[in-house]
């Protein structure tokens, strides 16, 4: 049985006018096809890739367009009015100075985190370079789905040009859209990993996030200094294992430099 408090944070999301996501995992034609679902109406966009004769599809799907839906001011107030009742139901009294404003500042604060805005222009510039390129510690946040809790990333990622070149901000606008929502850290690494490969139709795509999840460091087990790493890799990366030691090796003399 639901909480009050269950109750309550659901009710926040629902006021926020925030889609509801599942995954949907399955096999076809001897690849893992992994679909993010909305609730609402959506933009996504395919891609599909050959190899060996074998076809992998990945849906990527895009945040909604504010306009098609509530104003992010009604979504802020219906936001603020959930937030004042989780906060009552837990016992507080919202005529105390200290939180009389925090309903409004706890439903920006995750209109913030949940909204993705619109999907970034990747654009690409035709140029024949052929060594690998790297993005090492862009910092991007998230919210963990489970606890509403923040997760820290730092992200680097990799990809080996086929014939034209991405502009460097873009790597950063990248992880940053896919960051936003109520993500797992995988799911964060293999949306980046394949909105590159569809933007660039590159030769390789590598991504490696390091998290630090604050459900397990402050709360819960209290894993003060444990951090998550997940990786994902495409194309060349897959098969040719000097070019993710590449990677590595390049992620490992950036942070030795700075240090």
């Amino acid at each position: 049985m639901a909480t009050g408090s269950n109750v309550g944070i659901l009710a926040v999301i629902a006021g926020l006018g925030k889609h509801q996501t599942f995954n949907a995992y399955y096999n076809s034609i001897g690849h893992r096809i992994k679909e993010w679902v909305y609730s609402t109406h959506i933009h996504r966009y395919n891609q599909t890739t050959h190899k060996d004769s074998i076809v992998a599809k990945h849906v990527i799907v895009t945040s909604r367009r504010r306009d098609e839906f509530q104003t992010q001011e009604r979504q802020n107030k219906a936001a603020q009015l959930n937030v004042a009742g989780l906060l009552k139901t837990l016992g507080y009294d919202m005529t105390n100075p200290d939180i009389v404003d925090t309903p409004n500042r706890v439903a920006r604060l995750l209109s913030e985190y949940v909204d993705g805005g619109q999907q970034p222009d990747f654009k690409t510039f035709p140029h024949p370079f052929t060594s690998m390129v790297t993005v090492v510690d862009h910092r991007a946040y998230t919210k963990c789905p489970h606890h509403l809790e923040t997760v820290e990333m730092d992200i680097s990622i990799a990809y080996i040009p086929n014939g034209k070149l991405l502009g460097v901000s873009k790597f950063a606008r990248a992880a940053d859209y896919f960051s936003k929502g109520l993500m797992l850290q995988e799911e964060v690494a293999e949306m980046i990993a394949d909105g590159l490969t569809h933007a660039l139709e590159p030769k390789g795509v590598a991504v490696f996030i390091q998290g630090r999840h604050m459900c397990i460091r402050s709360r819960g087990v209290k894993s003060y200094n444990s951090d998550m790493v997940t990786t994902v890799v495409r194309g060349l990366f897959e098969t040719d294992s000097k070019a993710r030691e590449e990677f590595f090796d390049t992620i490992q003399t950036v942070r030795m430099t700075r240090s």
